[in-house]
């Protein structure tokens, strides 16, 4: 017995090293050291000092921890970005990951709280009364979201197609997808109130978006009768899912099917296909009080199923996505293949 705790004492210690060094890279993100730093450009701590007004004794130390498991380089009393380090920069070439390594800072936050974020209608954003929702959106969401434009790109979006987003929180993706494709007509749909105003007001504030993207305030379930029948050409649910009921999500999908013309977009995160998928599925509900949890391997495969057997005039592609912890559903009408 006390061999065996030895050998699970050593992979706690592990374990545990592991997220020290996942929260001292985390603390430089947040802090915004990744943002000063480049991979050709030297940066002295002097220069961060002046800048942001940090302490010296606790720059030093971060960054010869940085130096030590190879993010940062040092020459003379300069520093640099390694291409690890590239990738926790606002510069990274993968922001899916940057997102997600983002997302640590937020889980932090919850597990501090967790006495309270355990107990029935609390979570982390009631307890910050909204606030969390709106840093998180611009921090993880919109760098999650970035990587599925291009995939777009690939799929025959453009031109003067309209797409409705189901679950478009404030709008980011609409946005992003808006610079790619300015001619497009784009409308989003969220019951979070809050997030519209801030989807609306943001739209005023950016030159030309204002009249591009509508916003509507509802709900994915029930308020579907809005849009007849063929009515848009795309319709599009990122990270919508695990915020409706495992039993409703069919009901949804098929409402997807009936308004598009063209095809659906929509991302399924499957807890069994990865260790960060089935770790920040309990960590997701101490954030949100309307999360859901992700798809287990037997609800995907019955929905997807589902699709191929239901829907003969469309094709459907799976795409993994946001470095294989979630995939994306493509749902392509087989004429556009014709074009």
């Amino acid at each position: 017995m006390e061999e065996k705790s030895k050998v699970y004492a050593k992979e706690i210690s592990t374990l545990i090293g592991e997220s020290w060094k996942s929260m001292n890279i985390s603390a430089g993100i947040t802090a915004g050291l990744f943002d000063e730093l480049s991979l050709e450009k030297p940066v002295s701590i002097e220069d961060i000092i002046n800048k942001k007004q940090y302490s010296t004794e606790k720059l030093e130390l971060w960054f010869n921890y940085m130096t030590k498991i190879g993010i940062v380089k040092k020459k003379d009393h300069y520093f640099y970005l390694t291409q690890k380090g590239l990738l926790f920069s606002k510069n990274s070439p993968f922001k899916d990951l940057l997102g997600l390594f983002q997302i640590t800072d937020y889980f932090m936050q919850s597990a501090v709280n967790s006495k309270e974020n355990f107990k029935t209608e609390n979570s982390q954003d009631t307890l910050t009364k909204g606030k969390l929702s709106n840093d998180y959106q611009s921090k993880v969401t919109d760098n999650l979201s970035m990587a599925l434009v291009e995939i777009f790109k690939s799929n025959h979006i453009g031109g003067i197609d309209s797409l409705l987003d189901l679950g478009c929180g404030n709008g980011n993706l609409l946005r992003e997808i808006h610079r790619s494709f300015p001619f497009m007509k784009l409308t989003g749909v969220d019951q979070n109130v809050h997030a519209i105003e801030r989807g609306n007001e943001t739209n005023v504030n950016q030159t030309n978006k204002e009249n591009e993207i509508k916003f509507i305030n509802g709900n994915v379930l029930n308020d579907m009768k809005l849009f007849p029948d063929k009515s848009q050409d795309w319709v599009t649910g990122i990270n919508l899912f695990h915020f409706i009921k495992s039993n409703t999500r069919m009901e949804v999908i098929n409402n997807m099917m009936r308004i598009c013309r063209k095809g659906i977009f929509f991302t399924e995160t499957v807890l069994e296909a990865s260790t960060m998928s089935s770790s920040s599925n309990p960590l997701l509900t101490l954030l949100w009080n309307d999360f859901t949890g992700f798809f287990s391997k037997n609800d995907s495969d019955k929905i997807n199923n589902n699709l191929v057997t239901n829907y003969k005039d469309f094709e459907l592609e799976t795409l993994p996505i946001i470095q294989g912890t979630s995939n994306i559903i493509i749902l392509k009408n087989k004429w556009l293949k014709k074009i």
